[in-house]
């Protein structure tokens, strides 16, 4: 993963969540698999963007409550902060981080 090395700052974080919500959230993931990168970060395009895809996996369990959709520049989005800002929260696990905080 060379794009990880161009990056100012990386974060892995896990869902503190049940086994079986992650199982269904990886049985979503298969959906996302060959669809096209979402540049424009809109909802509902058959376009996805890296925190829109982990949001979509869960969002059929009591973790995808996790987070408040917002609106950034008029489109309901959820963003890598979010995730970032979850850990404060307990609602993810930090695996762990490079860069520049």
């Amino acid at each position: 993963a060379e794009w990880v090395m161009t990056k100012d700052f990386i974060a892995i974080v896990r869902p503190n969540t049940t086994d079986y919500e992650r199982l269904i959230a990886s049985l979503h993931c298969k959906d996302f698999i060959g669809a096209p990168y979402d540049f424009q970060f809109s909802p509902g395009n058959k376009a996805w963007y890296c925190s829109e895809i982990c949001y979509e996996a869960y969002r059929d369990t009591s973790w995808s409550q996790t987070f408040t959709v917002r609106e950034t520049w008029g489109i309901q989005t959820i963003t890598p902060q979010d995730f970032r800002s979850a850990v404060k929260s307990n609602k993810l696990i930090l695996i762990c981080e490079f860069g520049k905080n």
